[in-house]
């Protein structure tokens, strides 16, 4: 099943910001039905930016922290609701 954009109805290609790479919104802030809830790798100079809250790749960072962190913000988004 291919994703649609929610604003623009296109099909859904991510850019490494988090926006629609058609019409340029974002739509990974989880104020949809779907969220990112695991990453399987993230290059050393991409950040994630959710709600405000940056985590950066960091180098000494291990991919398991990573996940860890991103995680822990999807949990807590979903308590939020």
């Amino acid at each position: 099943m291919e994703r649609e954009c929610p604003h623009c109805g296109a099909p859904l290609q991510i850019t490494s910001s988090g926006k629609c790479e058609y019409c340029g919104s974002i739509v990974t802030t989880g104020e949809f039905d779907w969220v990112l809830s695991d990453l399987d790798s993230v290059r050393e100079d991409m950040s994630i930016i959710n709600d405000g809250v940056i985590i950066s790749a960091d180098a000494q960072q291990s991919d398991e922290n990573i996940n860890d962190d991103t995680n822990n913000i999807n949990n807590d988004n979903d308590t939020d609701s």
